[in-house]
């Protein structure tokens, strides 16, 4: 994924050498790429963060179009869904939000090109930093790119809590000045920096904890430590202190309201520009079934895994309504009931549509013929009134089940298949005689005798203490 793009990832499934292999996209969100507007930079008025983020709100869309044209569009800086974070559904779009800037405040306010931090060693970040320094050449600001490896990411983030006299405390005690003097050059490294959440189980919580970090004069190495340290709403110490305490309150709707404060402060101070929820992807061989996603990125549920064969069972189930009607969710508890119906693991069960009402056809993989058989038979005593409970649809026929029983698993051919077995027992047959033969041989019986006779009997050697006579 450091090297393709999302749709470039999933074509590798319908190349011309993709043949063998199959494309999974997950259908949950999974982190949030973002530009991070830096308030302790160049940008250090809510207005000019605003100048700038309504500049490039429109320009994802081209990113949308081409390079992130596989992920989830957002405005959010996380998922609405994730626990506490309902409040960013109801929050405006960076458009609009940008739309509320001074009318004073233009493009000649900004004095000196704003630096924008990037991983150079990731193609897909070139390309996404490539787009967000042309839209803004195209707007008359100037920009310094700063592709940097990873690990001088890392220690720009920390370059802010240098202390530029040589004394404590830390850079918050000194006023920017905003002529970009050389003291203040010395521990804000960057204006703009593209940057990531850390996706569930981090997002929102752990993640706004981490933007904490400088207070205490330690470094989590991230864009957004950096980027809140100026805020004109909320100085930096009481926001440390609202994050801190979230995880302390008790009751559940002062705990909400308490993150709404937050969440509302960081959206309305405009540092954050969401691009797109990642979503995971995947190309697994089609010799390999049962692939499921995790709950997080680098969640790879192996035990999921087994061979593909070519046993299988499948039907037809109509259901009355539109294609248009059956929504990701609806799909999702489709499989879970047939699932239940079936007795058979969900990751075992594939399922299309088409329209014509709306048929599903759901077919299972099994590792043997005669579990296709045992699937098949179950599949035949289904009813449309029983189908028409489970999935909450209302079924109005039932196809007759159908078997395959392929070997598709290895491309071996049946005859092959014998050869190795019984090349393999031979082997295993030679192998024990061998270890018999060594056996004998080490009790001094061997099999195999000299043609000439045995041989003569070795002269006991002399009791301890006793001199050997020589010959």
């Amino acid at each position: 994924m450091n090297v393709l793009s999302p749709g470039g990832f999933l074509s590798l499934a319908t190349a011309e050498q993709g043949a063998d292999v199959v494309a999974h996209k997950s259908k949950s969100n999974l982190n949030t790429r973002l530009i991070v507007l830096n308030s302790g930079g160049r940008l250090n008025t809510v207005d000019l963060r605003k100048l700038v983020m309504g500049i490039l709100a429109p320009g994802r869309q081209a990113l949308y179009d081409g390079e992130l044209a596989e992920e989830q569009p957002t405005d959010k800086l996380f998922d609405p869904t994730l626990p506490y974070c309902g409040v960013l559904s109801s929050l405006s779009s960076p458009s609009v939000l940008a739309a509320t800037k001074s009318p004073t405040v233009t493009t000649a306010n900004i004095t000196r090109p704003l630096r924008f931090m990037y991983i150079k060693d990731i193609p897909h970040q070139q390309i996404i930093a490539a787009e967000i320094i042309a839209t803004l050449y195209t707007h008359g600001i100037a920009v310094t790119p700063i592709p940097v490896t990873k690990e001088q990411y890392n220690g720009r983030h920390c370059w802010y809590l240098s202390d530029p006299n040589g004394t404590f405390p830390y850079w918050y005690s000194y006023k920017y000045d905003g002529d970009g003097d050389a003291q203040q050059e010395s521990y804000h490294a960057w204006d703009i920096a593209y940057s990531e959440t850390w996706g569930p189980p981090y997002d929102s919580t752990s993640k706004l904890w981490d933007m904490t970090h400088g207070l205490a004069g330690w470094c989590s190495q991230e864009a957004d430590a950096p980027a809140v340290s100026n805020m004109e709403s909320m100085n930096y110490a009481t926001f440390v202190d609202r994050v801190r305490n979230l995880s302390t309150i008790l009751d559940a709707t002062a705990r909400q309201a308490a993150y709404t404060e937050v969440l509302t402060t960081l959206h309305n101070e405009a540092i954050f520009l969401p691009m797109t929820h990642k979503r995971q992807t995947a190309v697994t061989n089609k010799r390999v079934s049962g692939f499921q996603f995790g709950y997080m990125e680098y969640d790879l549920p192996l035990a999921n895994l087994s061979p593909t064969t070519g046993h299988s069972s499948k039907f037809s189930v109509t259901i009355a309504g539109n294609l248009a009607d059956i929504s990701d969710a609806k799909k999702e508890s489709h499989k879970t009931a047939m699932s239940t119906q079936l007795g058979v693991h969900k990751s075992s069960i594939l399922i299309t549509y088409t329209s014509g009402s709306v048929v599903m056809t759901v077919e299972v993989k099994t590792d043997t013929a005669s579990g296709a058989s045992a699937v098949s038979s179950t599949m035949a005593g289904l009813t449309t009134a029983t189908l028409s409970a489970a999935l909450g649809e209302t079924v109005t026929a039932i196809s007759e089940p159908t078997n395959t029983n392929t070997n598709t698993s290895t491309g071996i051919s049946d005859g092959g298949i014998a050869g190795i077995a019984a090349g393999s027992a031979a082997f295993g047959a030679l192998l024990l005689f061998m270890l018999f033969v060594i056996s004998r041989e080490k009790q001094g019986k061997p099999i195999f005798m000299s043609l000439n006779g045995p041989p003569a009997a070795k002269p006991a050697d002399p009791a301890p203490g006793m001199k050997s006579e020589g010959v």
